[in-house]
């Protein structure tokens, strides 16, 4: 309300209604089924969150993106500013974490064929595979240790967990050679028979 006085002392009166309209709630939520603990934005390497923004009809990301939803791979701040239906503004922000993975591998031992520890195998004999690089593994076999045996020719793969849920694979092959045919063959003419294996003594 303001009053207003004129040189002559004659006053007027005029007012007006002042309304504050309260910012809006912006908030993020994050989505996500990767690592040890699902929907904390701890991903591991190739996977992917979902960012889902909400208290407002309006949305525009630092990343330049103006969906209330949005993908995202890599580590990093993610702010979102939200306008509702005032025009009033207001933002939110989460944090993504990636964790590398883990590098998987398989050692072969064998002191079978004619270099050892190569996967090559002669029938019968066994070769043992040792996984590396987590805490959980979960062969292709079904087994579920760092070491298994094998006699067995194929390709052997196992998936590697770490500490923080993260996965990869690995392989190798098994190669199996059969046995040689042993034979022996007699010469002689001694005998009724030759050639038989039985000899007149001298």
């Amino acid at each position: 309300m303001v009053t207003v006085t004129n040189t002559n002392g004659c006053s007027s009166s005029a007012g007006k209604s002042l309304g504050v309209n309260p910012l809006p709630t912006a908030g993020i939520s994050i989505t996500d089924n990767s690592g040890t603990t699902i929907d904390d934005g701890i991903l591991c390497l190739g996977d992917t969150a979902t960012l889902i923004a909400s208290g407002g009809t309006s949305y525009i990301w630092n990343t330049t993106e103006t969906n209330a939803q949005i993908l995202a791979d890599t580590a990093g701040n993610y702010v979102v500013t939200v306008t509702d239906a005032n025009g009033c503004i207001s933002s939110a922000g989460k944090s993504l974490g990636v964790n590398p993975l883990p590098t998987a591998g398989i050692s072969i031992t064998d002191n079978s064929g004619t270099t050892i520890d190569d996967g090559i195998l002669c029938l019968g004999d066994t070769a043992t595979l040792l996984a590396g690089g987590g805490t959980s593994y979960l062969w292709n076999i079904s087994e579920t240790t760092a070491e298994i045996q094998s006699e067995t020719a194929g390709t052997y793969s196992v998936t590697v967990t770490d500490t923080k849920g993260c996965s990869s694979s690995a392989s190798k092959n098994i190669v199996v050679n059969p046995l040689p045919v042993a034979t022996i063959a007699l010469s002689d003419n001694s005998g009724t028979n030759t050639n038989d294996g039985i000899l007149c003594a001298g």
